[in-house]
């Protein structure tokens, strides 16, 4: 008798201890359910607030991953252009990166030593081309300009160095013409001129 006694309270505990455990479990169930509900809520408004459908999300992950992609590309197409530049000692000035998307200056000469003032500068760029800008720099200067003058599809452009529009002073002066193109993609073309 005493042992039945022992053994229903022990049977009675386990029944307690499991049903504490079921509860604690399903606690922390409910707990879980209102946290992915509660992040759920905030991705809602969150999508909400910025007016972005499920559909523009997916679109952009596609977007970003071919940029990524893109960018694979053109790191090892610049890293084979730099292992074939390393052997070369001189290099073409006139024309930069392939004929879809090309820029150069025509006049003057890249290291040029120029005495007069203005100084014009003219290049060609490949058709696809949409907007051309200019970082020009010197000891005292740093002027950036976008050519107002280039029209989207022009396949020549000009542009002009003077003191006066304080883009150009005694000494070297370093111009970097920065190409936009339709599809998206950057080059430019470095130019170094010494005025005296």
């Amino acid at each position: 008798m005493k042992k039945l006694l022992v053994l229903s309270l022990v049977l009675f505990s386990l029944s307690a201890c499991t049903s504490i455990g079921d509860s604690y479990v399903d606690k922390k169930i409910v707990d879980l359910e209102s946290r992915v509900n509660k992040l759920e809520a905030d991705n809602s408004t969150l999508k909400f607030h910025l007016g972005i459908s499920d559909s523009q999300i997916e679109v952009l992950k596609e977007k970003e991953a071919e940029s990524i992609e893109e960018a694979k590309k053109d790191a090892e197409v610049e890293k084979t252009d730099e292992n074939v530049d390393s052997t070369s000692t001189t290099t073409d000035t006139t024309k930069n990166t392939d004929d879809i998307h090309s820029i150069g200056i025509t006049s003057p000469e890249n290291n040029a030593t120029v005495t007069i003032d203005p100084i014009e500068f003219k290049g060609e760029v490949s058709s696809g081309a949409k907007k051309i800008s200019v970082i020009a720099t010197g000891i005292d200067y740093k002027d950036e300009y976008e050519l107002k003058n280039f029209k989207e599809g022009d396949t020549t452009f000009w542009y002009k160095a003077s003191k006066q529009f304080l883009n150009l002073e005694n000494g070297e002066n370093n111009y970097e013409f920065i190409v936009e193109f339709n599809d998206g993609k950057i080059v430019s073309h470095k130019q170094t001129i010494n005025f005296e």
